[in-house]
């Protein structure tokens, strides 16, 4: 019911209706589980019951939209504040404390996110294209698989499109408020800046909408009410997000993160292993997604994340003095990789890595066998072939990933991090006892803020432009200080 100055008794008084939609199309793989661990795979995709399709539910939409919004107002980390865009939007949720506090201050959802599901690229109303991943715990210490901590995802092949709509109901009072928090959310889905499904940190999950149909109706109208009931749509179409939906001030971002984009050619072969459906392929495939409608040799952000936290640990406890120094150096590197997976307490990683396609390399099949330590012979039985990735003149892979939040002792970690990259002595993926997973370095950029910083390696010498050379070394002393190295 609504009253001359605003709603009576609670009932919202909504004088028009915004309608967006959109094509969301995965970027990588993304795993949208379903939590159920009866099946082939130890985590299984999310399908609708009646269709056989993928199922990306309307509540983990909201959700991700909810926590993008939080980040771009406040930051990384910080609480939502009752009075903030995202409290406006989605209602005010508050802390667990205040659970059982009064009903009627608490606000329902502006916003109605409707389920979305899978467009499949083989056919559209058909069951999506998959792939299965392998996944194993690394030991730091040996960098060999633990025991019992291997597991299997099944994964949306990349290029798998969802069909999303959404209606924001406002009324007078709040109408700017509400487009303006709808349009800085949605921007997050249109910039390629919110992930959906698991393991979000490591690469999967990334999408992108890129062209939006948006209408406005009047419900104040009889023609906006009889439009809106029988879904006339005058769609206007496009993007930027904010400039469709008429919405201003939406340019404010209140996250600090570092990102470090690096490029690399393979010196020799690289091999992350992967599981294979063909009987005919060798004992060990490199590992491939879909790019573009074809399989592709990629590097997974699995792999990068697992070797950078390995060698974080080392060279962190390396350089810590004291049983109180090493202490910093673990503490140090759990907050920017996470806790291992035996800790009781689970706390998100702060370093994103993506997943990024390995270009113009050779797939070869290699043979190998295994040799008796006893007698210096053949093991019997033990002829087995490998398929790496051989590098070319022309096959370079570009990594990328981000630090959320850093401080300076994490930007000097990263910079001892890439040093090793750089120089071929941290290897990734497999078989590294033979040489293979060794890289070199072309080019990378690390960007915190202000500070951005340029590395070329040209022939023997490498450069560093575009900022003072003594802001790096006091990234590498902060490093020190919290390692207690003196």
């Amino acid at each position: 019911m609504q009253g001359v100055n605003g709603p009576v008794n609670g009932v919202r008084g909504i004088t028009k209706v915004y309608v967006v939609e959109g094509d969301l199309v995965l970027e990588s793989p993304a795993c949208p589980g379903s939590g159920d661990r009866e099946g082939l795979t130890d985590i299984q995709l999310q399908l609708d019951p009646l269709e056989g399709r993928a199922l990306i539910t309307g509540a983990s939409l909201a959700g991700a939209l909810r926590s993008y919004l939080r980040e771009r107002e406040y930051g990384y980390r910080q609480p939502e504040r009752p009075d903030g865009l995202a409290s406006r939007l989605f209602g005010f949720q508050g802390p667990e404390g205040l659970a059982n506090r009064d009903q009627a201050e608490m606000e329902e959802s502006y916003l109605i996110v409707n389920d979305a599901l899978s467009l499949s690229l083989q056919a559209p109303g058909g069951r999506p294209g998959t792939e299965i991943r392998d996944g194993v715990a690394i030991d730091p210490a040996t960098r060999t698989a633990k025991e019992d901590h291997k597991f299997e995802l099944e994964l949306l092949e990349a290029g798998t499109s969802f069909p999303l709509h959404f209606e924001l109901h406002v009324d007078r009072e709040n109408e700017a408020d509400l487009v303006r928090a709808l349009a800085v959310a949605l921007q997050g889905l249109e910039r390629g800046e919110i992930a959906l499904g698991a393991r979000k940190s490591r690469g999967f999950g990334r999408c992108r909408v890129r062209c939006w149909r948006a209408c406005t109706y009047d419900l104040a109208t009889p023609d906006g009410l009889i439009q809106w009931l029988e879904g006339i749509h005058n769609w206007e179409k496009g993007q930027p997000i904010d400039l469709i939906l008429g919405a201003t001030g939406t340019d404010f971002d209140r996250r600090q993160l570092a990102t470090l984009i690096a490029k690399f050619r393979v010196n020799g072969s690289v091999m992350i292993r992967a599981a294979t459906a063909d009987p005919g392929a060798p004992d060990a495939v490199h590992l491939q997604s879909n790019r573009r409608g074809s399989p592709r040799p990629v590097i997974s952000g699995t792999s990068l994340a697992g070797a950078l936290r390995a060698r974080a640990t080392r060279i962190a406890l390396t350089m810590a003095q004291g049983p109180e120094g090493e202490d910093r150096a673990r503490q140090l590197v759990e907050d920017l990789f996470g806790p291992p997976t035996e800790a009781r307490v689970r706390k998100a990683s702060r370093v994103i890595t993506e997943e990024t396609e390995l270009k113009n390399g050779r797939c070869l099949v290699q043979r190998r066998i295994k040799i008796d330590r006893f007698t210096g012979g053949t093991y019997p039985g033990a002829l087995f072939a490998e398929q790496p990735v051989f590098g070319t003149a022309a096959a370079e892979v570009t990594l990328q990933l981000a630090v959320l939040q850093p401080g300076e002792a994490d930007l000097g970690l990263l910079l001892l991090l890439l040093k090793d990259l750089w120089t071929g002595d941290l290897p990734i993926g497999g078989g590294v006892g033979v040489g293979r997973g060794r890289l070199e370095g072309i080019e990378a950029v690390l960007q915190h803020g202000d500070v951005k910083c340029t590395f070329r390696q040209e022939r023997t010498a490498l450069t560093v432009d575009g900022t003072d050379r003594n802001i790096l070394e006091g990234y590498l002393q902060a490093f020190l200080r919290e390692v207690g190295h003196q």
